[in-house]
């Protein structure tokens, strides 16, 4: 099959992968929108190889496909070995007892949890009956299209489980993951002074390594607990992790 031909297919999956996605969500999900662009770009590129037109690629000079070539190889390399590392980190399950569960905040709908969040707090039910002595950290301000905090909606979940409200301490102010480290950072000094705790991040197994760097640079001795991710969305999400982790490992200090 002629590279046009599978670049077209491949910028038909594509948008269909989108299309699919928004049928899941109800809505647009977040970072979604870069799959319908990647397959625009991919059936330009391959109807013009198909139609035999000169391309602008193709009126570059030898050297400089050499070094674009080069380029895309070298940044295909990276995203592979980045991509591989958080996978492997999202399969890793810290069994170490730690001072505090933190469970990070993953988006509503109203003041309903998003998929990826009752994932979350599924899995911090399943922690809590191991570790029943454990106070509780629930991370996630309000944001776009949602009526109450996340941290509130994930005290409700916890209470409505049985875990008892006074175990439970509520960070609500964070719109990132560097905010929700940091401002559980402020939360936990108070209690604890400069003392060093460890904590057990939950989180979506994509965002498991990003989680426990940004934490780690707050001083914590950090474990990760990761939970699973529906795998229509899963792909989405590590893709959307690559550039996180890119900017979070320059900006989020």
């Amino acid at each position: 099959m002629k590279t046009g031909a599978i670049s077209i297919i491949l910028g038909i999956c594509s948008i269909l992968y989108f299309i699919a996605m928004f049928i899941f969500g109800g809505k647009i999900i977040s970072f979604s929108e870069f799959w319908i662009i990647l397959g625009v770009l991919l059936i330009i590129l391959g109807t013009d190889r198909c139609s035999g037109k000169k391309t602008i690629c193709n009126k570059f000079s030898k050297n400089v496909k050499k070094i674009l070539k080069i380029s895309i190889a070298i940044i295909l390399m990276f995203f592979i070995s980045v991509e591989g590392l958080l996978i492997y980190s999202g399969t890793i399950y810290d069994k170490a007892k730690s001072d505090y569960l933190v469970v990070l905040g993953a988006g509503l709908k109203g003041e309903r949890m998003s998929q990826a969040l009752y994932a979350r707090m599924i899995k911090s039910l399943e922690y809590i009956k191991e570790n029943p002595d454990t106070m509780i950290v629930v991370s996630g301000g309000q944001g776009p299209g949602e009526y109450i905090s996340e941290a509130e909606a994930m005290e409700r979940f916890l209470v409505r489980n049985d875990i008892d409200k006074e175990k439970i301490i509520k960070e609500d102010k964070s719109r990132s993951t560097y905010e929700n480290l940091k401002f559980t950072k402020e939360k936990l000094q108070k209690l604890n002074g400069n003392k060093k705790v460890s904590i057990t991040i939950i989180t979506n197994n994509f965002h498991v390594y990003r989680a426990k760097m940004l934490a780690k640079r707050q001083g914590f001795k950090a474990y990760g607990m990761p939970a699973s991710l529906h795998p229509l969305i899963t792909p989405n999400y590590y893709v959307r992790e690559f550039l996180a982790i890119i900017k979070s490992y320059f900006f989020d200090r």
